[in-house]
């Protein structure tokens, strides 16, 4: 660039001869000429243009690989797995993410809708990085942090016969839907305590593989649902929503990931998180 031999060896901090030595190897290496030298001054050849544009080039891309390194040893950098469910969704991850996206723009965030029990065989293996999973979790490897509480109502046919009165109780005679058990038992378990705390066990009549075609289940009058209070404004058709009048109708949700695998990246999304307001 400064095609003069003591003014690029002082910007080399090298002396001229180890400067002239230099380019005579390189010479030598690529099999031909890349300068054309008088005593003091020099001019690039064609060849030399060319390798001028590559190391420039790579330099570039040397420091844009050293700055990428350096955001993601901060946590800034990278690709975040996130597992989520509807109630999550609802009640503040929409927040979540943009507030986060806006302070590591340099982050990819991969979003994945998932079951709680999914999540947490997901974490466990490695698949996601963090989740939001109903509480307590049956892990001895992973971190949950609660975030919000959710309390279950009941999600009825708009055509049900007879009066509808709040409480779970006037439904002790209707038949059921709920979430398949093997897809989510704690869900069932759930159900089964909340309508036993009601005074009845339900009659399950079907079942379904997650919560959006549940609800359609019941608005097509197949049967009544206990359902997260967030799904009231999914806007499902032909669906009426009332209190169950159940103390115990509810469950928690947590921010969860590996407590051995997690990094500065899960760290600054989970803090993030912990510093928001979640609710249903």
């Amino acid at each position: 660039e400064l095609e003069h031999f003591g003014q690029t060896a002082d910007e080399l901090h090298i002396s001229q001869p180890a400067l002239t030595k230099q380019i005579k190897k390189l010479e030598e290496r690529v099999g031909g000429r890349l300068v054309d030298r008088d005593t003091r001054h020099f001019e690039l050849t064609a060849a030399g243009r060319v390798l001028l544009e590559s190391a420039r080039s790579l330099l570039a891309r040397a420091e844009q690989a050293e700055r990428k390194l350096e955001l993601a040893l901060e946590g800034k950098a990278g690709i975040l797995r996130v597992g989520f469910g509807t109630a999550t969704l609802s009640a503040g991850l929409g927040t979540l993410l943009r507030e986060f996206r806006t302070n590591y723009p340099h982050v990819e965030v991969n979003l994945t809708d998932m079951s709680s029990p999914a999540q947490v065989d997901a974490l466990e293996k490695g698949d996601i990085d963090v989740g939001f999973v109903r509480i307590p979790v049956n892990s001895t490897v992973l971190t949950a942090i609660p975030l919000l509480e959710e309390k279950l109502v009941l999600a009825y046919p708009e055509n049900h016969k007879g009066k509808v009165k709040k409480g779970l109780q006037a439904f002790r005679q209707a038949p059921f839907v709920a979430i398949r058990r093997s897809v989510s038992s704690s869900f069932n378990d759930h159900l089964l305590r909340t309508c036993r705390a009601a005074g009845f066990t339900p009659k399950i009549v079907q079942e379904a593989g997650e919560i959006f075609t549940l609800l359609h289940l019941v608005g097509a009058g197949l049967g009544a649902a206990l359902v997260p209070e967030s799904c009231t404004r999914m806007g499902v058709p032909h669906v009426k929503y009332t209190d169950t009048q159940v103390a115990e109708a509810g469950w928690k949700i947590g921010i969860t990931y590996p407590t051995d695998r997690s990094h500065k990246l899960v760290e600054n999304f989970v803090e993030l998180a912990c510093s928001l307001k979640f609710s249903t």
